[in-house]
């Protein structure tokens, strides 16, 4: 006996077939609705770290950079850059008392502060401040300000690597032992944000620096292999020549 349906359960299933199809489309829309959201958050933050990026490189070039050209020249002219550039920049990383012991010899150490404290207790004035080591802190508060947002990716540290990574390394090696000195344990650490992306700048410059070595050795090779190649085939070449005379 076949069953068959009754008037009132037919449109009970076309109902929930109606309602099983506005589901689904209600789920469709929602998706696709999520999606435009998220490109188009994406695309705001994507230009908003954009514009903190050239915001960021702006002030290092007005601000940074003259005080940075400023110290590097007293320091020259008080010998304290031959101190400095005793240890590579390639070679500091935790920026603690500890690495700093063991970078630089303690006479080194010593003569640093020396002529830096003689400086402090100098009449000099450097931007209006009444020391160099007032002077330097309050630099490097403002580059550990511009730091944290590229620590924190608010800014898009790639761009602002490309502009600015060689100006930066220069900076915190001049900068080094202050800072070093300021962090007695890694626990609590001042200018950290610094230090971050100081580390990771540095990787990725050793490994674009890698990279080039490795593409000029490759350039170095099929060079000399084209020159054996020639000079084989000049060697082949020789007797057929003289044959021909």
């Amino acid at each position: 006996m076949q069953n068959t349906l009754t008037y009132f359960e037919y449109l009970t299933l076309q109902q929930g077939n109606k309602n099983l199809i506005l589901n689904i489309i209600a789920l469709i829309v929602a998706v696709i609705s999520v999606i435009v959201f998220y490109i188009d958050y994406r695309s705001r933050k994507s230009k908003e770290r954009a514009e903190k990026s050239i915001l960021i490189a702006k002030n290092f070039a007005e601000d940074i950079i003259v005080k940075t050209s400023l110290i590097a020249e007293i320091f020259r002219e008080k010998k304290l850059t031959e101190i400095i550039t005793k240890v590579k920049f390639s070679s500091l990383e935790d920026f603690t008392v500890e690495e700093l012991k063991s970078l630089y010899v303690e006479n080194d150490i010593y003569k640093y502060y020396e002529i830096l404290e003689d400086m402090d207790n100098s009449s000099d004035k450097f931007f209006d401040e009444t020391s160099i080591s007032i002077f330097i802190g309050k630099l490097l508060n403002s580059l550990e300000y511009m730091c944290m947002y590229i620590a924190t990716e608010v800014a898009d540290g790639e761009v602002i690597y490309n502009s600015l990574h060689q100006t930066f390394f220069n900076t915190i090696h001049l900068l080094y032992i202050f800072i070093a000195s300021s962090n007695n344990d890694n626990k609590d650490k001042f200018y950290t944000n610094i230090i971050y992306v100081y580390n990771k700048w540095k990787e990725t410059y050793i490994k674009a620096c890698k990279k080039e070595e490795k593409y000029m050795r490759k350039l170095e090779n099929n060079e000399s292999r084209m020159i054996q190649k020639k000079e084989k085939i000049s060697q082949k070449l020789k007797p057929r020549i003289k044959k021909t005379k």
